[in-house]
């Protein structure tokens, strides 16, 4: 969760948020319906990292708006690159509240702190991204991201399994 507030940090300021919100909202909608039927084909927390890949795919990657934006690519790959993250944050976000909801002791509690994550991300990367954009050499901001986004990986492996 701390990823995707991390990841939302930094939606949406070359092309407005309305539009970026928009487009997004596309590929939320297409993970959730997608979640479903993963969830029962792999079963509950499965399908937690291949949402994180979708997510992941960023820094070398393939779907976060700031690689995008950085090679300049046409719009519909941008477009193209929020549905595909929408649909990995539909799939890591259900996947992560509803593990963690279905905990016997302190549901409601540790709930609470997976959204304090997500909150602490989009906080720390406003932080971040003002201290790199600043710098010379902005685009290690990336190289952070990607750090951030393996080390998710790795973790979600660890704790879930493939």
């Amino acid at each position: 969760m701390f990823l995707a507030g991390w990841n939302d940090g930094t939606t949406g300021p070359s092309v407005g948020f309305g539009v970026v919100s928009l487009i997004f909202v596309v590929g939320f909608m297409s993970g959730a319906l997608v979640n479903i039927s993963l969830t029962d084909r792999l079963g509950y927390g499965k399908v937690i990292v291949p949402g994180d890949w979708k997510q992941f795919t960023p820094g070398f990657k393939f779907t976060e708006l700031p690689q995008k934006q950085a090679a300049a690519l046409p719009f519909p790959v941008f477009v193209f690159s929020f549905v595909v993250n929408g649909i990995g944050r539909a799939m890591q976000d259900t996947q992560a509240t509803g593990f963690v909801a279905s905990l016997k002791d302190h549901s409601a509690a540790k709930t609470g702190m997976l959204s304090a994550a997500y909150g602490t991300g989009a906080l720390v990367l406003t932080l971040v991204s003002t201290q790199f954009a600043q710098a010379e050499r902005w685009l290690f901001y990336y190289l952070v991201s990607l750090c951030i986004a393996f080390s998710n990986t790795i973790f979600l492996i660890a704790v879930f399994g493939l």
